[in-house]
């Protein structure tokens, strides 16, 4: 069986859309409340199909200095959880309360859509062609109806404007949610943040990533003298490798430059590649906090969605075609927005370039863009990341205090010994 749309709940007439029915907390959710939010499939037919979209709330663990507006946290991806994660900000956040959802399609939100096989196109036109038949159009499960999702669970949590953390395909998120339900938004913090009108013709985040660690190591006195050549090393090295060994080798270098703290072993691991890619002493870093698994069916199908007028690369094409998507109206657009942002990239971020944040920050003119040096893609949870967005939501309109933003240092180190 290639697919799956499969409700995990009880039987009974539906509930009204906008509405919460809370359950227990899963295991690996810690927080106050859980519950699922009923809302319309297709936001412009509200008394059309509905769906369960799961959430947590974490109240404020400083009760007596609680702030009216809490921290709603959007999650990379797409197809990631974010539910997971309010504890962990929480923490960060202390004055106020903290929720996420997990979005359509994902996680325990109903009807979960998975797809084995999901990368071969194949197997995504016979598991777009079953959802359509249980009543689920994918093209309902793109960015612009999650962003009134998040609208919906909002006030079905009896809040008014929040203020929006969205990091990777989160700031995206968060984009589509200021253009969607601006009066939900009272600021908003993206790191690592993906532009919804970047072009598809733009090249990809982990080469550039790459070479600027390469060049840190050089101008590393430490480094450059552990390895000596670094990148004449690497460059013969995909010079000599065939196609299996140039997949292998990207794989491993995606790991470390994904994990902040796993960055600086990167030199390390090029030195341990032998002509097939391989690197015996390579352990691959653990998942950094707040981060959990992608849906990888809800992941292609969000990105095709959201695709531009350009079209993605061949591969990716061939995905969406297969699935009969048209790309959302609007959403390759930039967003214009007078609400306070802060705009957070890393240094060595290989997914989000900070390079691109400046697509978003033309059309956010009450908006502040700063890059953390020394980190990659968690710069958003770094502790100079959490201290810029604790100011922001504070005190939206003054000025904030960068001083620890370069104050970073990619610290290299060689591989842990088996």
């Amino acid at each position: 069986m290639l697919l799956s749309s499969a409700w995990a709940g009880g039987a009974g007439a539906p509930a009204q859309t906008g509405t919460v029915r809370w359950v227990p907390c899963p295991a690996e959710v810690r927080a106050t409340r859980c519950g699922y939010v009923r809302v319309p499939m297709n936001h412009a037919r509200p008394g059309g199909r509905s769906l369960e979209i799961f959430v947590a709330l974490q109240r404020a663990l400083s009760s007596a200095a609680r702030q009216p507006d809490p921290v709603f946290y959007l999650a990379g991806g797409p197809g990631g959880r974010g539910t997971p994660a309010v504890w962990s900000l929480a923490k960060a956040f202390r004055n106020r309360d903290v929720l996420s959802m997990d979005p359509r399609g994902v996680g325990p939100s109903r009807p979960e859509l998975t797809c084995y096989g999901a990368n071969s196109p194949r197997a995504l036109a016979v598991c777009a062609q079953g959802w359509r038949a249980q009543g689920l159009n994918p093209e309902d499960f793109g960015s612009a109806q999650a962003a009134l999702d998040a609208d919906m669970v909002r006030r079905a949590l009896g809040y008014g404007p929040v203020n929006l953390y969205g990091v990777s395909y989160g700031s995206r998120l968060a984009q589509e949610v200021l253009r969607r339900a601006p009066g939900a938004v009272r600021s908003v913090v993206m790191a690592g943040v993906l532009p919804a009108s970047l072009p598809d013709t733009a090249p990809p985040a982990m080469p550039v990533a790459l070479q600027r660690v390469l060049a840190a190591c050089e101008a590393d006195a430490d480094c450059w003298k552990a390895h000596p050549d670094l990148p004449a090393r690497y460059e013969r090295l995909l010079a000599q490798a065939d196609a299996v060994a140039l997949l292998r080798m990207a794989q491993t270098l995606d790991q470390y430059l994904r994990h902040d703290l796993a960055a600086g072993q990167i030199p390390a691991v090029i030195e341990a590649f032998d002509g097939r890619g391989t690197a015996g002493a390579v352990r691959f870093p653990a998942p950094a906090d707040g981060e959990a698994g992608f849906n990888s069916a809800i992941q292609i199908l969000v990105s095709c969605l959201g695709r531009g007028p350009g079209g993605p690369d061949d591969v990716h094409r061939a995905q969406c075609e297969a699935m009969r998507l048209r790309p959302a109206p609007q959403e390759h657009e930039a967003v214009r927005s007078n609400v306070p942002a802060l705009l957070i990239g890393g240094e060595f971020d290989p997914a989000t370039l900070p390079d691109w944040m400046p697509l978003v920050a033309r059309s956010l003119p009450h908006s502040l863009s700063v890059v953390l040096r020394g980190w990659g893609h968690g710069a958003g949870w770094s502790p100079c990341g959490l201290w810029l967005a604790q100011q922001l939501i504070d005190r939206p309109q003054a000025a904030l205090d960068t001083s620890c933003a370069p104050l970073g240092r990619l610290v290299f180190a060689p591989l842990p010994v088996r």
